[in-house]
Protein backbone atom coordinates (compact mmCIF):
# COMPACT_ATOMS: atom_id res chain seq x y z
CA UNK A 1 0.00 0.00 0.00
CA UNK A 2 1.25 3.51 -0.69
CA UNK A 3 -0.28 6.64 0.97
CA UNK A 4 -0.54 9.05 -1.91
CA UNK A 5 0.66 13.04 -1.43
CA UNK A 6 -2.17 14.82 -0.07
CA UNK A 7 -3.33 11.82 1.61
CA UNK A 8 -4.50 9.78 -0.91
CA UNK A 9 -4.76 6.14 -0.33
CA UNK A 10 -3.73 3.66 -3.26
CA UNK A 11 -3.94 -0.43 -3.06
CA UNK A 12 -2.20 -2.26 -6.35
CA UNK A 13 -3.39 -5.54 -7.21
CA UNK A 14 -1.98 -6.42 -10.76
CA UNK A 15 -1.99 -2.79 -12.10
CA UNK A 16 -5.82 -2.06 -10.22
CA UNK A 17 -6.49 -0.11 -7.47
CA UNK A 18 -8.74 -1.81 -5.29
CA UNK A 19 -10.45 -0.01 -2.22
CA UNK A 20 -12.71 -1.07 0.88
CA UNK A 21 -13.30 2.10 3.20
CA UNK A 22 -14.43 0.46 6.35
CA UNK A 23 -16.10 2.38 9.20
CA UNK A 24 -15.77 0.22 12.65
CA UNK A 25 -19.06 2.15 14.35
CA UNK A 26 -20.75 1.59 17.75
CA UNK A 27 -23.99 3.70 17.12
CA UNK A 28 -25.05 2.96 20.53
CA UNK A 29 -21.95 4.72 22.07
CA UNK A 30 -21.64 6.99 18.91
CA UNK A 31 -18.15 6.06 17.93
CA UNK A 32 -15.78 4.84 15.50
CA UNK A 33 -13.05 3.78 13.57
CA UNK A 34 -11.86 4.60 10.06
CA UNK A 35 -9.47 2.16 7.83
CA UNK A 36 -8.86 1.04 3.96
CA UNK A 37 -8.94 -1.90 3.35
CA UNK A 38 -7.44 -3.69 0.17
CA UNK A 39 -8.77 -7.01 -1.09
CA UNK A 40 -5.49 -9.14 0.34
CA UNK A 41 -6.42 -8.12 3.66
CA UNK A 42 -3.88 -5.19 3.89
CA UNK A 43 -4.96 -2.16 6.17
CA UNK A 44 -4.14 0.94 7.35
CA UNK A 45 -5.67 3.69 9.06
CA UNK A 46 -5.96 7.31 8.31
CA UNK A 47 -4.34 9.67 8.34
CA UNK A 48 -3.97 12.06 11.73
CA UNK A 49 -4.60 15.37 9.36
CA UNK A 50 -8.32 13.50 8.14
CA UNK A 51 -11.47 15.69 9.15
CA UNK A 52 -12.57 12.19 10.75
CA UNK A 53 -9.74 11.33 12.80
CA UNK A 54 -11.48 13.80 15.12
CA UNK A 55 -14.40 11.28 15.48
CA UNK A 56 -11.88 8.30 16.13
CA UNK A 57 -10.11 10.82 19.07
CA UNK A 58 -13.56 12.35 20.73
CA UNK A 59 -15.37 9.46 21.91
CA UNK A 60 -19.48 9.74 21.82
CA UNK A 61 -19.50 12.37 18.62
CA UNK A 62 -19.84 10.44 15.37
CA UNK A 63 -23.01 9.10 14.05
CA UNK A 64 -23.74 8.45 9.98
CA UNK A 65 -26.78 10.76 9.54
CA UNK A 66 -24.84 13.45 10.85
CA UNK A 67 -21.39 13.10 9.50
CA UNK A 68 -22.41 11.39 5.99
CA UNK A 69 -21.09 14.86 4.03
CA UNK A 70 -17.49 14.51 6.05
CA UNK A 71 -17.80 10.54 4.96
CA UNK A 72 -18.11 11.37 0.69
CA UNK A 73 -15.45 14.57 1.02
CA UNK A 74 -12.99 11.81 2.50
CA UNK A 75 -13.98 9.09 -0.36
CA UNK A 76 -13.77 12.19 -3.31
CA UNK A 77 -10.43 13.96 -2.17
CA UNK A 78 -8.61 10.18 -1.28
CA UNK A 79 -9.79 8.17 -4.54
CA UNK A 80 -9.98 10.90 -7.15
CA UNK A 81 -9.92 9.37 -10.34
CA UNK A 82 -11.31 6.03 -8.89
CA UNK A 83 -14.87 5.57 -10.78
CA UNK A 84 -16.13 3.06 -7.71
CA UNK A 85 -14.97 2.97 -4.09
CA UNK A 86 -17.03 -0.05 -1.66
CA UNK A 87 -17.77 1.40 1.67
CA UNK A 88 -18.28 -1.48 4.50
CA UNK A 89 -20.00 -0.45 7.92
CA UNK A 90 -19.09 -3.00 10.59
CA UNK A 91 -21.68 -3.01 13.53
CA UNK A 92 -23.43 -4.97 15.92
CA UNK A 93 -26.83 -6.72 15.78
CA UNK A 94 -27.75 -5.03 19.13
CA UNK A 95 -26.70 -1.40 17.09
CA UNK A 96 -27.84 -1.81 13.89
CA UNK A 97 -31.01 -2.62 15.27
CA UNK A 98 -31.03 0.30 17.97
CA UNK A 99 -30.46 2.68 15.17
CA UNK A 100 -32.16 1.61 12.30
CA UNK A 101 -33.15 4.93 11.12
CA UNK A 102 -29.17 6.07 11.19
CA UNK A 103 -28.52 3.50 8.57
CA UNK A 104 -31.69 3.82 6.67
CA UNK A 105 -30.58 7.72 5.72
CA UNK A 106 -27.03 6.79 5.19
CA UNK A 107 -28.18 4.43 2.53
CA UNK A 108 -30.45 6.92 1.33
CA UNK A 109 -27.65 9.55 1.30
CA UNK A 110 -25.16 7.41 -0.77
CA UNK A 111 -27.73 7.05 -3.25
CA UNK A 112 -28.22 10.22 -3.82
CA UNK A 113 -24.51 10.99 -4.10
CA UNK A 114 -24.15 7.95 -6.21
CA UNK A 115 -26.89 9.61 -8.24
CA UNK A 116 -25.18 13.21 -8.34
CA UNK A 117 -21.29 12.17 -8.53
CA UNK A 118 -19.37 10.13 -11.08
CA UNK A 119 -17.52 8.34 -8.13
CA UNK A 120 -20.11 5.31 -7.59
CA UNK A 121 -20.23 4.45 -3.84
CA UNK A 122 -20.89 0.55 -3.27
CA UNK A 123 -22.27 0.19 0.64
CA UNK A 124 -21.96 -2.96 2.35
CA UNK A 125 -23.62 -2.99 6.06
CA UNK A 126 -22.46 -6.33 7.61
CA UNK A 127 -22.44 -7.56 11.47
CA UNK A 128 -19.48 -7.62 13.67
CA UNK A 129 -20.55 -10.42 15.69
CA UNK A 130 -21.66 -14.14 14.44
CA UNK A 131 -25.17 -14.40 14.56
CA UNK A 132 -26.57 -11.95 11.38
CA UNK A 133 -29.56 -10.19 11.59
CA UNK A 134 -32.39 -10.35 8.68
CA UNK A 135 -32.46 -6.56 9.32
CA UNK A 136 -28.29 -5.89 7.74
CA UNK A 137 -29.76 -7.32 4.36
CA UNK A 138 -32.41 -5.00 3.94
CA UNK A 139 -29.22 -2.06 3.81
CA UNK A 140 -27.46 -3.53 1.03
CA UNK A 141 -26.51 -1.21 -2.43
CA UNK A 142 -24.38 -3.65 -4.56
CA UNK A 143 -22.92 -2.25 -7.63
CA UNK A 144 -25.53 -3.72 -9.46
CA UNK A 145 -27.84 -0.58 -8.33
CA UNK A 146 -30.56 -2.39 -6.73
CA UNK A 147 -32.35 -0.54 -3.69
CA UNK A 148 -32.36 -1.98 0.08
CA UNK A 149 -34.74 -5.31 0.12
CA UNK A 150 -33.88 -5.85 -3.51
CA UNK A 151 -30.03 -6.72 -3.43
CA UNK A 152 -28.60 -10.19 -4.03
CA UNK A 153 -27.92 -12.56 -1.24
CA UNK A 154 -25.40 -11.05 1.11
CA UNK A 155 -21.75 -12.19 1.35
CA UNK A 156 -20.51 -14.19 4.46
CA UNK A 157 -18.92 -11.84 6.97
CA UNK A 158 -14.83 -10.92 5.70
CA UNK A 159 -12.76 -11.06 8.73
CA UNK A 160 -10.30 -7.97 9.26
CA UNK A 161 -7.09 -8.92 9.28
CA UNK A 162 -4.64 -8.80 11.98
CA UNK A 163 -2.06 -6.34 9.60
CA UNK A 164 -4.52 -3.49 10.45
CA UNK A 165 -2.33 -0.40 12.17
CA UNK A 166 -4.64 -0.16 15.43
CA UNK A 167 -7.66 -2.16 17.20
CA UNK A 168 -10.89 -1.52 15.80
CA UNK A 169 -13.57 -0.08 17.97
CA UNK A 170 -16.03 -3.09 18.79
CA UNK A 171 -19.80 -3.37 20.56
CA UNK A 172 -18.72 -6.25 23.03
CA UNK A 173 -20.67 -9.30 21.64
CA UNK A 174 -22.79 -11.27 23.67
CA UNK A 175 -26.13 -11.96 24.78
CA UNK A 176 -28.44 -9.73 23.04
CA UNK A 177 -30.67 -8.27 25.52
CA UNK A 178 -34.77 -8.80 25.06
CA UNK A 179 -35.46 -5.12 26.82
CA UNK A 180 -36.80 -2.92 24.14
CA UNK A 181 -33.86 -0.73 22.91
CA UNK A 182 -34.27 2.99 23.87
CA UNK A 183 -35.79 5.87 20.85
CA UNK A 184 -33.17 6.68 18.43
CA UNK A 185 -31.96 9.86 19.86
CA UNK A 186 -33.17 13.42 18.49
CA UNK A 187 -31.06 16.49 18.17
CA UNK A 188 -33.21 19.74 17.14
CA UNK A 189 -32.34 23.11 16.43
CA UNK A 190 -34.11 26.31 17.21
CA UNK A 191 -34.03 29.05 15.10
CA UNK A 192 -35.36 32.58 14.79
CA UNK A 193 -35.31 36.09 15.31
CA UNK A 194 -35.17 37.88 19.13
CA UNK A 195 -38.48 36.80 21.06
CA UNK A 196 -39.59 34.50 17.74
CA UNK A 197 -41.04 32.27 20.57
CA UNK A 198 -37.82 29.76 20.67
CA UNK A 199 -38.36 28.78 23.98
CA UNK A 200 -41.77 28.46 24.85
CA UNK A 201 -41.70 26.30 21.68
CA UNK A 202 -38.95 24.01 23.16
CA UNK A 203 -40.57 23.77 26.85
CA UNK A 204 -43.73 23.86 25.64
CA UNK A 205 -43.10 20.42 23.42
CA UNK A 206 -41.46 18.87 26.16
CA UNK A 207 -44.85 19.65 28.67
CA UNK A 208 -46.27 18.00 26.02
CA UNK A 209 -44.96 14.88 25.53
CA UNK A 210 -45.29 14.36 29.53
CA UNK A 211 -41.66 14.88 30.06
CA UNK A 212 -39.37 17.55 31.85
CA UNK A 213 -35.73 18.69 30.74
CA UNK A 214 -32.59 19.47 32.15
CA UNK A 215 -30.97 22.88 30.95
CA UNK A 216 -27.33 23.85 30.41
CA UNK A 217 -27.36 27.52 30.47
CA UNK A 218 -23.85 27.98 28.76
CA UNK A 219 -24.86 26.22 25.34
CA UNK A 220 -28.54 26.47 25.58
CA UNK A 221 -29.14 22.72 24.96
CA UNK A 222 -32.46 21.74 27.20
CA UNK A 223 -31.91 17.77 27.56
CA UNK A 224 -35.18 15.61 27.54
CA UNK A 225 -33.98 12.17 28.93
CA UNK A 226 -37.22 10.64 29.00
CA UNK A 227 -37.64 10.84 24.98
CA UNK A 228 -34.00 10.73 24.59
CA UNK A 229 -34.51 14.01 22.69
CA UNK A 230 -31.64 17.28 22.94
CA UNK A 231 -32.89 20.52 22.13
CA UNK A 232 -31.41 23.45 21.17
CA UNK A 233 -31.86 26.93 20.87
CA UNK A 234 -29.94 29.22 19.07
CA UNK A 235 -29.00 32.63 19.72
CA UNK A 236 -31.72 35.37 18.41
CA UNK A 237 -31.26 36.85 15.47
CA UNK A 238 -30.94 40.15 15.00
CA UNK A 239 -31.08 40.60 11.01
CA UNK A 240 -27.45 42.00 10.48
CA UNK A 241 -24.93 40.55 8.20
CA UNK A 242 -22.74 39.42 11.48
CA UNK A 243 -25.95 37.75 13.58
CA UNK A 244 -26.94 36.01 10.68
CA UNK A 245 -23.39 34.34 10.05
CA UNK A 246 -22.96 33.62 13.35
CA UNK A 247 -25.86 31.64 12.94
CA UNK A 248 -25.20 29.70 10.33
CA UNK A 249 -21.93 28.64 11.41
CA UNK A 250 -24.24 27.85 14.80
CA UNK A 251 -26.05 25.17 12.63
CA UNK A 252 -23.67 24.01 10.87
CA UNK A 253 -21.64 22.75 13.87
CA UNK A 254 -25.20 21.61 15.21
CA UNK A 255 -25.81 19.12 12.45
CA UNK A 256 -22.12 18.17 12.10
CA UNK A 257 -22.83 17.05 15.93
CA UNK A 258 -26.14 14.96 14.95
CA UNK A 259 -28.87 17.45 14.60
CA UNK A 260 -31.36 16.13 12.13
CA UNK A 261 -33.83 18.47 11.96
CA UNK A 262 -34.28 22.45 11.97
CA UNK A 263 -37.10 24.64 13.69
CA UNK A 264 -37.31 28.70 12.33
CA UNK A 265 -39.48 30.05 14.44
CA UNK A 266 -42.11 33.62 13.13
CA UNK A 267 -43.87 34.90 15.56
CA UNK A 268 -47.35 35.22 14.02
CA UNK A 269 -48.23 39.10 15.56
CA UNK A 270 -45.77 39.72 13.36
CA UNK A 271 -47.22 38.21 10.05
CA UNK A 272 -44.58 38.37 7.80
CA UNK A 273 -40.79 36.85 6.96
CA UNK A 274 -38.07 38.96 6.78
CA UNK A 275 -36.04 38.72 3.47
CA UNK A 276 -33.06 37.68 5.17
CA UNK A 277 -35.02 34.97 6.97
CA UNK A 278 -36.45 33.17 4.24
CA UNK A 279 -32.81 33.36 2.38
CA UNK A 280 -31.41 31.57 5.67
CA UNK A 281 -34.09 28.49 5.82
CA UNK A 282 -33.42 28.10 1.76
CA UNK A 283 -29.71 27.95 2.62
CA UNK A 284 -30.13 25.38 5.48
CA UNK A 285 -31.99 23.65 2.41
CA UNK A 286 -29.84 23.45 -0.04
CA UNK A 287 -26.55 23.35 2.13
CA UNK A 288 -28.16 20.28 4.23
CA UNK A 289 -30.33 18.48 2.00
CA UNK A 290 -30.62 15.42 4.62
CA UNK A 291 -31.66 17.67 7.54
CA UNK A 292 -35.14 17.90 7.38
CA UNK A 293 -36.16 21.75 7.80
CA UNK A 294 -39.25 23.39 9.07
CA UNK A 295 -41.04 26.61 9.64
CA UNK A 296 -42.91 27.76 12.78
CA UNK A 297 -45.65 30.08 13.30
CA UNK A 298 -45.57 30.71 17.08
CA UNK A 299 -48.18 32.33 19.22
CA UNK A 300 -51.09 31.25 16.81
CA UNK A 301 -54.07 32.73 18.30
CA UNK A 302 -56.32 33.61 15.08
CA UNK A 303 -56.08 30.29 13.13
CA UNK A 304 -57.19 31.81 9.88
CA UNK A 305 -54.79 34.53 9.94
CA UNK A 306 -51.76 31.64 10.82
CA UNK A 307 -52.45 29.66 8.24
CA UNK A 308 -52.75 32.97 5.83
CA UNK A 309 -49.30 33.53 7.27
CA UNK A 310 -47.92 30.02 7.00
CA UNK A 311 -48.99 29.78 3.11
CA UNK A 312 -47.16 32.72 2.69
CA UNK A 313 -43.95 31.79 4.61
CA UNK A 314 -44.14 28.03 2.66
CA UNK A 315 -44.43 29.74 -1.09
CA UNK A 316 -41.90 31.90 -0.31
CA UNK A 317 -39.25 28.98 1.02
CA UNK A 318 -39.61 26.72 -2.09
CA UNK A 319 -42.61 24.81 -0.14
CA UNK A 320 -41.24 24.50 3.09
CA UNK A 321 -43.64 22.59 5.83
CA UNK A 322 -45.25 24.92 8.18
CA UNK A 323 -46.52 24.56 11.54
CA UNK A 324 -49.00 26.71 13.25
CA UNK A 325 -48.25 26.25 16.80
CA UNK A 326 -49.42 27.77 20.73
CA UNK A 327 -47.41 26.25 22.20
CA UNK A 328 -48.12 27.76 25.80
CA UNK A 329 -52.04 28.61 27.48
CA UNK A 330 -52.26 32.63 26.71
CA UNK A 331 -54.42 34.98 28.02
CA UNK A 332 -57.00 37.32 25.82
CA UNK A 333 -59.72 39.44 26.55
CA UNK A 334 -62.01 36.46 25.91
CA UNK A 335 -60.45 34.21 28.09
CA UNK A 336 -57.25 31.48 27.75
CA UNK A 337 -56.64 30.04 24.78
CA UNK A 338 -55.21 26.41 25.40
CA UNK A 339 -51.86 25.25 23.20
CA UNK A 340 -52.87 23.86 19.95
CA UNK A 341 -50.52 22.70 17.54
CA UNK A 342 -48.02 20.47 18.81
CA UNK A 343 -49.68 17.39 18.39
CA UNK A 344 -48.86 17.33 14.49
CA UNK A 345 -45.70 18.67 14.92
CA UNK A 346 -44.77 16.27 17.55
CA UNK A 347 -46.29 13.17 15.09
CA UNK A 348 -43.95 14.67 12.10
CA UNK A 349 -40.73 15.16 14.60
CA UNK A 350 -40.96 12.04 16.58
CA UNK A 351 -43.46 9.55 15.16
CA UNK A 352 -44.48 7.14 17.62
CA UNK A 353 -43.31 7.92 20.83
Amino acid sequence: MAAEPGGVYRFERGGRTVNTFVIEYDPIGANAHFYILSSNGVCVGINDSEELKIYENEHGLFNLEGQHDKIFRFLQENFDGESEVAVEIKSSKAGIEAREADFRRFTEATKRFNKNSEMKVTLKISQSISERSHFIDRYQTPSTGATPGEGAPSKPQEKVTESCSKPVCHVPAGPISAKPSPPLKKKIAVVGKIKSGKTNLITGMVEFLNSSYILDQCSMQYVDKKNNTEWYEVKGIDLEKASIEYTKKAIDTLIASGVSSVLYCLHSMLGKIEDAERDLIVEIQRNHPDVRVFAVITACIDEERSHEFANTVSLSTKQTKVFTVLAKEMPTKAGYVEPRGLAEMASVLFGEL
